[in-house]
């Protein structure tokens, strides 16, 4: 199992100033953090895609800028990951599984356990 941290994105002024976030509720700062997960994410697909099973067969990805957050933290995960997991036709090659620590299915609206949530 290879771990890979991500990046703490950290601008002080994103966080200070007044940002409501666009129609989909993502600020400036967590649109960057997602767009930092999601390069995160598919760069470990490429290098997975470019290793042997001896070097490495399993990625295990943190960020710790949602510790805290689990609504940006999941829909990051199910709205952007997953959606570029779909579009790429890609579901049946990449495996996903999503853990954070406050997960909460009622939030998620997945009541029942699903594959790729945990």
């Amino acid at each position: 199992v290879s771990i890979i941290v991500v990046g703490d994105y950290n601008n002080d002024d994103e966080k200070d100033g007044n940002d409501d976030g666009d129609k989909h509720g993502f600020s400036t700062l967590q649109k960057s953090q997602a767009i930092n997960l999601l390069y995160s994410f598919w760069s470990s697909v490429t290098y997975l895609l470019s290793s042997t099973e001896q070097i490495s067969s399993t990625i295990l990805l943190v960020d710790p800028t949602y510790d805290d957050d689990f609504t940006s933290f999941y829909k990051t995960c199910d709205d952007i990951i997953e959606s570029s997991v779909v579009a790429t036709d890609s579901t049946k090659y990449i495996g996903r599984a999503w853990f954070h620590p406050l997960y909460d299915a009622d939030i998620v609206q997945h009541t029942n356990v699903l594959p790729g949530h945990a």
